[in-house]
């Protein structure tokens, strides 16, 4: 967000971010999924911010460091995928079974999305593999993401 818009200040790029998401349970934010889905190519697509987005106080300045994606904290063997059709079971089968050592771990039918069993190793690999795929709307792996006080 902030190399796109280096001049954000911390809430404009929350409120950018929040007005983008994909809503998922109840409308609005909720405590289940807070205000969704990060779409982040609707956030960054988008040229400036609407007059209705909600503004929002942080308490402390963000920091970014861009950093290689390799270096992030992943679950290890563990990545997220959601296929275009949904409705096509099949198709997603075919999808992953041409996958060596991928299987299904679970499902996570409010989000429309597969967690998958990889690899430990292979994650950023297979999700290279499952992006270049025309039936795969997204792949990631499942970041763990630290909360500081």
């Amino acid at each position: 967000m902030w190399a796109k818009h280096p001049g954000y200040s911390a809430a404009q790029a929350w409120s950018r971010l929040t007005s983008t998401a994909v809503d998922l349970g109840q409308a609005g934010v909720d405590t289940t999924f807070g205000a969704g889905r990060i779409d982040v190519k609707q956030a960054l697509n988008l040229t400036s911010l609407h007059a209705n987005t909600r503004e929002v106080n942080l308490t402390r300045a963000a920091q970014v460091t861009v950093v290689d994606r390799h270096a992030v904290a992943i679950a290890p063997g563990r990545i997220i995928v959601k296929f275009k059709d949904t409705r096509n079971a099949a198709s997603a089968a075919r999808t992953l079974a041409a996958l060596p050592q991928v299987e299904v771990n679970k499902s996570i039918p409010a989000i429309e999305v597969q967690v998958l069993r990889v690899p430990v190793g292979a994650e950023w690999t297979m999700i290279d593999q499952l992006r270049a795929r025309p039936e795969v709307e997204y792949a990631e792996p499942d970041y763990v993401l630290h909360v500081m006080r």
